[in-house]
């Protein structure tokens, strides 16, 4: 993953004033769909299909791809627990940085 790009584009957003449950929204949208697809290719679906399925635009697929191909099922299951956490610092029901937590979310797509 391109974490130093990712975490940018985190630090710009926070800097904007974005809220964070928008944020992890569609951080989450994104892990969910790879996740869903990447179980969707062990059970021998094609791709193709799975991608019309999830209504992914043709000029995403590229990156979705390269998506698929770079996370495995196990890590992309650990960065949507971790979105857990933040959801529950943002409710205000966990201690910590929802920001911090959610630049950690990179890293750990990052060690994949």
């Amino acid at each position: 993953a391109d974490w130093p790009r990712y975490n940018r584009i985190l630090g710009s957003l926070r800097q904007e004033g974005e809220a964070p449950p928008v944020v992890l929204w569609q951080i989450t949208a994104a892990i969910r769909l790879l996740l869903r697809l990447k179980c969707g290719l062990e059970r021998h679906e094609p791709l193709p299909r799975l991608l019309a399925a999830a209504r992914v635009w043709e000029k995403r697929r590229p990156l979705v791809e390269a998506g698929l191909k770079r996370h495995g099922r196990e890590s992309l299951v650990r960065a949507l627990r971790a979105s857990a956490l933040v959801d529950r610092q943002i409710k205000g029901a966990d201690l910590g940085d929802p920001w911090v937590s959610m630049a950690r979310i990179s890293l750990i797509l990052a060690n994949t």
